[in-house]
């Protein structure tokens, strides 16, 4: 099975010490290819949203996957 490009975290934070001087632990969020899923499945309910929610998934992986690719050429 062919591993997955998730471009990495999308919105990561380092650790740090809150107001209280509480530690705060690193949090690395959703990936890049969740976050361009998203964006997508947006886009696709705006335009078409009469689709099966398993196909508005699916095909917002598909251009979440072809915009990392992208982002390698």
């Amino acid at each position: 099975m062919e591993k997955i490009n998730t471009g990495g975290p999308a919105f990561p934070r380092t650790g740090s010490a809150d107001i209280s001087g509480y530690g705060v632990p690193d949090q690395e969020g959703m990936t890049i290819r969740d976050y361009f899923a998203a964006k997508a499945m947006q886009t696709i309910l705006e335009t078409d949203g009469g689709k099966a929610n398993e196909a508005i998934a699916s095909l917002s992986y598909i251009m979440a996957d072809a915009m990392l690719r992208a982002r390698e050429a």
